[in-house]
Formats: C-alpha cells, sequence, structure tokens
C-alpha cells in the first residue's frame, strides 16, 4: 500500500474514474428517485439484519424454556416467568424480538433521514432547490422513501420470524397469527418515529441527532422495565415501545390512534417549518 501510493496523484487513484452515462436513468427523474438511490444501500442493509434476526430464532424457540430456566437474571430482563408453558415464553421473547427487529427497521429510515441534513450542509438541498424543485416535495419525498423503508423492512424481518413460528411443529398455529397481529400494531410506532426526526432536520437540524432518543429509550425500556417494576405508562414515552408486542395482548386503539395523530401533525409541522426557513448552508 506505502508504495503503490507513492506513485498516485494526490485524491487520485491508481485507476482513472470512467465518464459516467450521458443521461441520467428515468429512475433518477424528480427527487423520489435521488432519495431512493442514496439510501438503497442503507436500506437493504437493514432489511437484511432485520430478516436475518427473525430467520434466526428457529432454534431458539424449541429451546426457549430450558434457556430461561438455566439463566433467571435473562428471563427477568425479558419479563417472562421460567415456569411458565412453552407457549407463555414464547409469547413474551416474541413482544421483546419484535421490538429489536422495529428497532432495525427504523434505524435504516433514520439513517435516510439523517443523509437529508447531511445533504442539507454540505449545500446538495440547496442545488435541488435551485432546480425550481418545491421544497415541500423535496422534504416530502425523503419522508415518504423513509417511512416506507421502514414499513418494508419491518413486515419483511417479522414475516421472516413468524414463518419460523409458524413451521415450528411444536407450537400453536395461532400463536403465528398472534405475531403478525402484533406485528401490525408496531405500524403506528415506526410512523411517529421517522415523523419525529423528519420533523428535527426540517425545524431543528442542529439537534437532528436526538432522532435516536427514541431507540435508545425503547431499549432500556425493554431491558431494564421489568427488573425495576417500571409502571406501565413510562413505555409511552418512546413511540417504538408504545404498542403492546405481546401476540396475546389486545390492540391499545387510543395509544395507536394517537401515535398516527401525533405522526400526521409532526410531518405537516416539519413541511411548514422547512419551507419557511434558511438553508444551514
Amino acid at each position: 500500500g506505502v508504495l503503490l501510493a507513492t506513485r498516485r496523484d494526490q485524491g487520485a487513484g491508481l485507476i482513472a474514474a470512467r465518464p459516467g452515462p450521458a443521461r441520467a436513468p428515468r429512475t433518477l427523474a424528480g427527487p423520489l428517485g435521488l432519495v431512493w438511490r442514496r439510501t438503497r444501500g442503507s436500506w437493504f442493509g437493514w432489511t437484511a439484519g432485520a430478516v436475518t434476526l427473525g430467520l434466526c430464532m428457529g432454534p431458539v424457540l424449541g429451546s426457549m424454556g430450558d434457556y430461561l430456566a438455566d439463566n433467571p437474571t435473562m428471563a427477568e430482563m425479558l419479563g417472562i416467568d421460567p415456569t411458565a408453558g412453552d407457549a407463555a415464553m414464547v409469547e413474551g421473547f416474541s413482544a421483546v424480538l419484535i421490538l429489536y427487529i422495529a428497532m432495525l427497521s427504523g434505524a435504516g429510515a433514520i439513517s435516510a433521514v439523517g443523509a437529508f441534513a447531511a445533504d442539507e450542509r454540505q449545500g446538495l438541498v440547496a442545488r435541488q432547490l435551485a432546480e425550481a424543485v418545491p421544497r415541500t416535495r423535496l422534504l416530502g419525498s425523503t419522508a415518504g422513501a423513509a417511512t416506507a423503508c421502514a414499513l418494508v423492512g419491518f413486515s419483511a424481518g417479522a414475516g421472516a420470524y413468524a414463518l419460523v413460528v409458524a413451521l415450528d411443529s411444536t407450537l400453536s398455529p395461532s400463536l403465528a397469527l398472534g405475531v403478525a397481529g402484533a406485528a401490525l400494531r408496531a405500524f403506528p410506532g415506526l410512523i411517529a418515529t421517522v415523523a419525529l426526526a423528519v420533523f428535527l432536520v426540517a425545524a431543528v437540524p442542529r439537534l437532528a441527532a436526538l432522532s435516536w432518543a427514541p431507540f435508545g429509550y425503547a431499549f432500556l425500556q425493554v431491558i431494564l422495565g421489568p427488573m425495576l417494576r417500571l409502571p406501565d405508562w413510562t413505555r409511552y414515552l418512546s413511540p417504538l415501545s408504545a404498542a403492546p408486542y405481546s401476540p396475546a395482548a389486545e390492540p391499545d386503539w387510543p395509544a395507536l390512534t394517537a401515535l398516527l395523530a401525533v405522526a400526521a401533525v409532526l410531518t405537516w409541522a416539519a413541511l411548514r417549518r422547512f419551507r419557511a426557513r434558511d438553508l444551514l448552508a
């Protein structure tokens, strides 16, 4: 590496860069195509992680009872009674796993929104706006693409886990349906999390890093909540942990509706504020 570095120009490679195509493909027409091109690698990576996590749980389900019986601390962290039946333990474990899959999928969406903030600091957003692209369309494309990536990635990961549960002959077939229902209840929390990130980037871009706060709190709430006996209302402090993820739990319709309402308000406020403020660059 040292020898090769002595034979190249500063800031250049040993192999000359080839000229790009004369015309851009149709997939790059408009802000949405550019957002997809910029974030597709990150989205594929986070989605692959969510699907892998869901598929790898197959061998764990069969030995869930023995594992938790030998690890009472882990059972307490997961909020699972190790003396309960296999079905109850799998339900408790599924609630935690679905949240982890939601966090992986949401992380990809937050990364996409963060890329928009980085583009603004580098002056790339100003170049796009110079092409007569409305600000609301530019930010709306980022918000829409990030939300879609989060929901599709989560559906893939949760679907993989539901498939593993359905193929396990030792578990009730209805448990797979319960896992699918619990996954559907995660959608409003994911949408609200992405909306919060979009609002921070649009309204107070210097605080965009706070977009990751819901992930940290949800993780701590799930890990420390059962051990510290935290009251039930503490889970509402993060959109990701607000929904009951247990397959046997009933949907909390007021909370889910409130999350969608909050997401709508945050998105509206983000578009309104970004249209009025100066760019960072």
